[in-house]
């Protein structure tokens, strides 16, 4: 099946690849990255910022490699099965959860634990006990995509590639030790637990 998948997924990226507008030039775009609780750049018009995508589209920034790594990820920790989400993420949910999922510029409080691909922690509100409230939209893109994949009391286990997390930047905690490295690809456990 995830041979199904990866194969199907290579086909739609070559083709999105020889894609060029009217002007000639590539259809993919950098993009801004959002640094958490900022929000310049989080309405702009790349592709990482697109809440949905129409059926057979995807986020173009995804490579082969990154998407690889990411399945490796499940693969090699025997989780069993994961959905691919177009904005260039993989999920697996742990808990459903019910009602209305939360979209751009809802307040939301979420527990959460950030790892990177090697299982090294950079965070967690479940240690603390003490969970996030922020406005949807404020977030890391990928943060923010799968918080409105959720509903009230649903969790979930999300893996992010880099243009989804911090890109090319380095985020260190307050006495400057690097807590992920540029490039990561970012694994959160996301727990929904209230809409406002």
């Amino acid at each position: 099946m995830r041979l199904i998948i990866l194969l199907g997924l290579c086909s739609l990226m070559i083709l999105s690849a020889c894609k060029q507008d009217s002007k000639g030039n590539d259809s993919a775009s950098s993009g801004g990255s959002n640094l958490p609780m900022q929000n310049e750049n989080s309405m702009s018009a790349s592709p990482g910022n697109k809440t949905a995508f129409a059926p057979g589209e995807f986020d173009p920034r995804l490579t082969q490699d990154d998407l690889s790594k990411m399945m490796k990820y499940f693969d090699d920790r025997t989780l069993g099965s994961f959905q691919f989400d177009p904005r260039g993420f993989l999920y697996q949910m742990k808990s459903e959860g019910n009602g209305k999922s939360p979209q751009l510029d809802d307040q939301v409080v979420v527990n959460y634990e950030g790892r990177l691909m090697d299982d090294k922690e950079f965070d967690s509100t479940f240690k603390t006990g003490k969970p996030l409230t922020y406005q949807v939209g404020k977030m890391i893109p990928g943060f923010d995509a799968a918080v409105m994949s959720l509903k009230p009391g649903g969790k979930g286990l999300f893996v992010l590639p880099a243009f989804l997390g911090y890109e090319n930047k380095s985020v260190k905690d307050h006495t400057g030790n690097e807590l992920i490295p540029p490039k990561s690809i970012l694994v959160f456990t996301i727990e929904l637990v209230s809409v406002k």
